[in-house]
């Protein structure tokens, strides 16, 4: 998918948000080590290699980054 800063004259974005995992109350944030109970680790949203592409596309486009991720490892994905 080709990510571009204005796509119309009605509509115009400088941001993309890219959603790196769950939240920790569906105990769906990736984490390095399983929740206590139920032995998941949480999931990711994104495969890695799609990450990098998005990220390489919205930079070439100008435009601002911003991430969600909440469990340990999928912050670990997003400061690397």
């Amino acid at each position: 998918k080709e990510l571009k800063r204005n796509d119309s004259p009605w509509l115009k974005f400088g941001a993309v948000k890219v959603v790196i995992d769950g939240s920790l109350q569906a105990k769906t944030a990736r984490l390095y080590w399983p929740y206590y109970l139920d032995g998941a680790n949480g999931i990711f949203n994104i495969e890695l290699a799609e990450l990098k592409t998005t990220l390489v596309e919205a930079f070439k486009q100008g435009l601002q980054v911003t991430m969600h991720a909440n469990g340990d490892e999928a912050l670990g994905v997003a400061l690397d």
